[in-house]
């Protein structure tokens, strides 16, 4: 048998899809009244979205699974980078 001289390495990225979802209702007091939020900043209707988004993904990252919905994909693997090279022999 010929030994072969190289070997191929590869670096990969995989894209893991999750969907989680959250309902305000479960969590918007408890957290006002942790953030000693005043009537005004406690309501809901003049936040921003993109600082509502920060808000519920902080909860859903105290649990994940709680939150999780859907099926996961994990079938997205992209080769980043590759090299062919000489092994020590």
């Amino acid at each position: 048998m010929v030994k072969q001289q190289y070997a191929m390495q590869f670096t990969t990225r995989t894209d893991y899809y999750q969907t989680f979802e959250i309902d305000f209702d479960e969590f918007w007091e408890d957290y006002c009244k942790k953030m000693e939020f005043d009537e005004e900043e406690s309501d809901i209707s003049t936040w921003d979205k993109e600082d509502l988004m920060h808000v519920a993904w902080e909860q859903i990252l105290d649990d994940p699974e709680a939150h999780r919905s859907g099926d996961s994909d994990y079938d997205n693997e992209e080769i980043m980078h590759y090299e062919l090279r000489m092994r020590d022999v």
